[in-house]
């Protein structure tokens, strides 16, 4: 057996070979998926899928509750080459962390509308954050056969072995949100250092000097390390000095696989703690949104008014609570548009030798970052203010 080949694949083209040499007859009942799965030493998912491909292509019809039984010869389909065809190339799989408040839900919407005025089938797969599960996805696309995957890949230092079997193996892979240095693998996300560098001069503009920057543990994520990079040159620019005393960049809030309300509670008051030593500090850059919110509840733990003394901005913004007060100032990503190319590009990569002499096979897309204003960035107090103890 190839071991380039998909396992459903195999399963599929030994079953169809003994069709074909007439080891299971017109009428003759095939093995069951349970009888595949031993046989094989594969998963149930991918007997079936072995199954479904014979179904698909006229060799055999599936009988719910009897079982697969082989169908005349004239109902056999061939491609052009006279073979049955190989990986359906109907169907891509999207492997996500997931949908959050402030991040995923439009992303997935771009996915999804992009297939479906493709007319590609879409299997979704969320990961949660967990390397394992990313692993796991990957796979099962690859033993389903695929016919390419766009991935929104787990924070880490690695990338999936599983990711890197595909590559090798020439299965299209598109990343979204971030891309791996190193790894040719065509990839659409935002233009964070760009992004980042505006929000700051935008905090700069209304005269707020001592910023403090909030962020998860970058763990090599290529998005979080652009935006600190952006972080840096806006001061940097303008011949500021950076304090690092105010770079909190092992904020855990959101994180998958800690407990929120102890991480978001412990967040807090790691925020209060600064404020309340730092009564110079007026302004807050958060990566993410959540960690927006820590920052606003620990001004008001901290007796500071929003954006009186403290002005906010951070990025992303639930969308549903965009009518709500406060509204934070933030810069906003265009998920949808970053979905939809991911799949363009997907489609492109399943050209194959033509796709990569045009270069799509290693293309970067960055998007530019809409600066929202909002209700929660003012210009600075003209007066250091007063903190109250928790």
């Amino acid at each position: 057996m190839d071991r380039r080949e998909p396992l459903y694949y195999q399963i599929y083209r030994d079953l169809r070979e003994r069709i074909e040499n007439s080891e299971y007859p017109e009428g003759a009942q095939v093995p069951t998926e349970s009888e595949l799965e031993k046989e094989y030493g594969v998963s149930r998912i991918t007997s079936k899928r072995a199954l479904a491909q014979l179904a698909r292509e006229g060799f055999i019809e599936r009988i719910p509750g009897r079982g697969s039984f082989v169908l005349p010869r004239r109902r056999w389909a061939r491609d052009d080459d006279g073979e049955a065809s190989g990986h359906d190339r109907s169907v891509i799989g999207f492997v996500t962390q997931g949908v959050g408040a402030s991040y995923g839900t439009q992303l997935l919407v771009g996915v999804e509308r992009a297939a479906r005025e493709a007319e590609l089938g879409l299997m979704v797969r969320f990961t949660e954050g967990d390397p394992a599960a990313e692993e796991d996805a990957i796979r099962e696309f690859v033993e389903l056969g695929c016919s390419g995957v766009v991935l929104f890949p787990v924070n880490g230092e690695l990338y999936s072995p599983s990711l890197l079997q595909a590559y090798l193996s020439g299965l299209p892979v598109v990343l979204v949100d971030r891309f791996f240095p190193g790894l040719d693998i065509p990839s659409v996300s935002s233009d964070n250092r760009r992004a980042a560098y505006i929000g700051v001069n935008h905090l700069l503009d209304l005269g707020h000097t001592n910023v403090l920057l909030l962020s998860p543990r970058p763990h090599n994520t290529v998005s979080v390390e652009e935006r600190i990079e952006g972080f840096f040159e806006a001061f940097t620019e303008r011949n500021l000095l950076i304090d690092h005393s105010l770079i909190l960049d092992d904020l855990t809030t959101n994180l998958p696989g800690v407990s929120q309300r102890e991480s978001y509670e412990r967040d807090v008051a790691r925020i209060a703690e600064v404020l309340r030593q730092r009564p110079d500090v007026t302004g807050v850059m958060a990566l993410e949104y959540n960690l927006a919110v820590a920052a606003r509840t620990a001004a008001e733990r901290t007796g500071l008014s929003v954006p009186g003394d403290l002005s906010i901005l951070c990025f992303d913004h639930p969308p549903w609570t965009l009518n709500t007060e406060p509204l934070f100032t933030h810069l906003r990503q265009d998920e949808e548009k970053m979905g939809r190319l991911a799949v363009e590009i997907l489609l492109d990569l399943t050209k194959g030798d033509k796709a990569r002499d045009n270069g799509v096979g290693t293309r970067r897309v960055h998007l530019p970052v809409e600066l929202v204003q909002g209700t929660t960035t003012a210009p600075a107090p003209a007066k250091s203010r007063k903190v109250q103890s928790v």
